[in-house]
């Protein structure tokens, strides 16, 4: 549902896939561009379905964007025609980067998401706000 242009949906609206998933964003000619976020559909045996919220061109992951995996890690991913990209200057992959919530120091809350497979730790609701 949303707005169309020459039969394909344009600007905002939603999507819902037949295999379950769902996106919610910003559209152009009928392909996933710009800001939206995408709901993969919740697998058997998954505790929560996987999340990508961020940035889109051409129907692919493009940009910034932060993936919430089935376990509820959080990763703030730089991506590049659907595949995470190395930070600039370096040759590191971000696929596990983690950052610590800033809000932490201003006096926010005390729970934090810890991802498996870095040290550092993050709020989900801060990362989500700094997109």
């Amino acid at each position: 549902k949303g707005s169309f242009k020459n039969n394909l949906i344009h600007g905002e609206g939603e999507m819902r896939y037949a295999n379950g998933d769902v996106y919610a964003g910003k559209f152009a000619f009928g392909k996933r561009n710009g800001r939206g976020k995408m709901i993969y559909c919740k697998q058997v045996g998954e505790a929560r379905a996987v999340t990508y919220d961020g940035e889109w061109k051409a129907d692919k992951q493009h940009g910034r964007g932060i993936r919430v995996d089935a376990k509820g890690a959080a990763q703030d991913v730089m991506w590049a025609d659907g595949a995470p990209r190395a930070k600039s200057g370096d040759d590191l992959w971000w696929d596990d980067v983690c950052f610590v919530c800033q809000a932490k120091s201003k006096g926010g809350c005390d729970e934090m998401l810890c991802c498996e497979t870095c040290p550092n730790v993050a709020h989900l609701e801060c990362m989500n706000a700094r997109l």
